[in-house]
């Protein structure tokens, strides 16, 4: 990455940053009660017939995990090598490198917390995409998801706890990745982008995250 891509991602997210902080919580909660929410535990945006269900992690849910001791064997690096056409980020030596973390999924692509009952295993414990769901924020605007429990009647209480996770969620994300980028930096590690279906050999990778790096072996995922 070059000094001027990289400065110009800093000054993006510090720009963004900005604007997260001085969003109005109510303001949010007065959105999310117009639009009308409440989970059904239907399961669906835990299972990967009916979409894209990655879990991406940030700093906080790791942590959380860790204490329940839900890491190992549940997280593995945020990367998908199933697309041979999608484009990898590897160094001289051929190494796979990627940025944070994300849950692991079974063959089916489902959640791997999903029980046979649609019922999530670390329900008092998951992370955050899953607390805010379906909501998002997008360049400091509200967005929604596709999901069973929109337009059902949701509390000012509810609205607005809800509003405070979307916004922490947040601002986690982009403190996340400034200190992820910066972690990377001071590697010094130079990388270049190939195919999936180019990467043959490749048996582990390097996973950044807000801590520094760490080697993940790739038969594990």
């Amino acid at each position: 990455m070059s000094k001027s891509n990289t400065s110009a991602l800093f000054s993006s997210v510090y720009e963004e940053l900005e604007v997260i902080e001085n969003l109005d919580i109510d303001s949010i909660a007065s959105q999310i009660m117009s639009i009308g929410f409440e989970c059904i535990r239907c399961g669906k945006c835990c299972r990967g017939s009916f979409g894209d269900n990655s879990v991406l992690l940030n700093s906080e849910d790791m942590t959380l995990l860790e204490k329940q001791s839900l890491k190992d064997g549940f997280v593995i690096p945020m990367i998908d090598l199933s697309d041979k056409e999608q484009w990898q980020l590897v160094d001289k030596n051929g190494i796979l490198h990627t940025f944070g973390w994300m849950l692991k999924r079974t063959p089916d692509m489902d959640c791997i917390f999903l029980n046979n009952n649609s019922e999530c295993q670390i329900y008092d414990h998951r992370p955050y995409l899953c607390r805010t769901y379906p909501f998002f924020l997008n360049n400091g605007k509200l967005e929604v998801c596709e999901c069973e429990g929109l337009g059902k009647f949701i509390s000012l209480e509810a609205a607005r706890n809800l509003a405070v996770h979307v916004v922490h969620r947040k601002v986690v994300e982009l403190m996340d990745t400034i200190k992820i980028y910066e972690k990377f930096l001071e590697s010094g590690v130079v990388l270049e982008e190939r195919l999936s279906s180019d990467i043959c050999k490749a048996s582990r990778i390097i996973v950044y995250d807000t801590k520094g790096t760490s080697e993940f072996d790739l038969s594990r995922l």
